[in-house]
């Protein structure tokens, strides 16, 4: 795990503030030209753009639709299997629990791939049409900045409706005084148990006298032992 985050940041710092760092990222004829007061500018050449947008979006874009949809193979076959289970089993089983917690994540995940995708997809590709003709209005481009970052505010949401372990999670974080633990109140017959159950354990042993050749002997027997009077 701490090698993947370490190379996530590694590869991120490669790919963004060292190019951008050294201009990389700009014209040559314009490395040098004083850059707007006030005023922050990503003028990205044609090659910068295309490598950058590859290798942070669209790369990673296809490895996950492609394990996506092995996944999602994999829970529909398991989902069947269990159901071909459960159909030879007498009174039609009951193992169809885990096929379908399966398949609602292989679900749950489609769908945040999903918002993923329609949240940066359309900037991804206005920044490449961006460093090749310079036509794509300055509103247009941070209107779709802006909704690739909505796509961060989506995903708490999206999980704590498909999923209720963070539901009641986020519920203690956020209402914490309407998560108080309020412990159920027994019932007549289960406190009747729990108070049958005390009484028997604490006279489970009792003293027996016996006299076996003329000796008088004290044993502990069980209270239901065979043969034993109450």
């Amino acid at each position: 795990m701490v090698i993947m985050i370490s190379t996530v940041w590694i590869l991120s710092l490669t790919l963004s503030f060292l190019p951008i760092h050294l201009q990389w990222h700009r014209n040559a004829e314009d490395r040098y030209k004083p850059l707007p007061e006030n005023l922050c500018v990503m003028d990205l050449n044609p090659v910068y753009s295309v490598v950058s947008s590859t290798i942070s979006f669209y790369l990673p874009c296809i490895i996950m639709i492609i394990i996506y949809v092995k996944l999602y193979c994999a829970a529909r076959s398991h989902v069947k299997e269990i159901r071909k289970t459960s159909f030879h089993m007498p009174n039609g089983g009951k193992g169809g629990g885990s096929g379908s917690k399966d398949h609602k994540a292989a679900v749950t995940l489609g769908i945040i791939m999903g918002v993923f995708l329609l949240c940066w997809m359309p900037f991804f590709v206005v920044n490449l049409v961006e460093a090749f003709c310079k036509c794509v209005p300055i509103l247009m481009f941070k209107i779709l900045t802006w909704l690739g970052y909505v796509n961060s505010c989506l995903n708490p949401i999206i999980y704590s409706i498909f999923n209720k372990e963070f539901r009641n999670a986020f519920r203690k974080i956020l209402f914490p005084d309407s998560c108080k633990c309020v412990r159920p109140k027994r019932n007549g017959y289960a406190q009747s148990s729990r108070t049958t159950s005390k009484s028997l354990i604490s006279k489970s042993e009792y003293i027996m006298h016996s006299v076996e050749n003329g000796n008088r002997r004290d044993c502990k027997e069980p209270l239901c032992a065979e043969g034993t009077p109450l």
